[in-house]
């Protein structure tokens, strides 16, 4: 019987929560290899279908999609991916207000895809920063009116991209108020370089 992704991704957090609770240090990425199912993809219409569900859970808020014309397919598992993005977008919906704005913005360099989200709401607390990706972490300090998660967001998406070899990180905007989320993928799978 075959899992789908999002039983394996369950049943990688319950790994991971176990190992944490040992005092082994917890990295999934050698797990969720052997679910990940990589072809090469564009990025576009992974982002313009996690835009499109976050702003079906949230009518009244637009997100901004910004793309370089130049166009690279890139090696990912398209899904979970899309549900990165989707995380990151949902985390901005909820720690920004209806005026606020949230965007997400794609970049290349020679052998990496950069993914950004931002938004212009309340930022990360300094005593957050570095908790973000720590499992079942959720903020004290955010506004009341944010609704609280269980802390499995921002771990699943590290997990992730850290399995897709990437990297992902968060931090205070310097550009203005409220926070970025950076991630990168490798725009070529291991042992390849893609003839440009």
């Amino acid at each position: 019987m075959m899992m789908k992704k999002k039983e394996i991704l369950q049943s990688l957090l319950k790994l991971l929560e176990e190992k944490e609770a040992y005092g082994y240090p917890v990295n999934g990425r050698e797990h969720l290899l052997a679910v990940i199912r990589k072809e090469m993809e564009a990025i576009e219409e992974v982002i313009g279908c996690a835009v499109a569900h976050v702003e079906r859970s949230f009518p009244d808020r637009a997100i901004q999609v910004e793309i370089p014309e130049e166009f690279r397919l890139v090696p990912m598992d398209a899904k979970l991916i899309e549900q990165v993005i989707t995380n990151l977008l949902d985390n901005a919906v909820k720690h920004t207000r209806l005026q606020e704005a949230i965007a997400v913005s794609v970049s290349y360099t020679e052998d990496t895809l950069l993914v950004s989200v931002r938004d212009e709401g309340e930022g990360i607390a300094e005593a957050d920063v570095s908790n973000l990706f720590k499992i079942f972490y959720t903020s004290k300090t955010h506004s009341a009116d944010v609704k609280r998660g269980i802390g499995l967001g921002l771990t699943i998406c590290e997990t992730v991209i850290n399995a897709h070899g990437g990297t992902i990180s968060g931090q205070n905007r310097t550009d203005g108020k409220g926070a970025e989320f950076l991630f990168t993928l490798p725009l070529f799978t291991e042992g390849e370089r893609e003839i440009v």
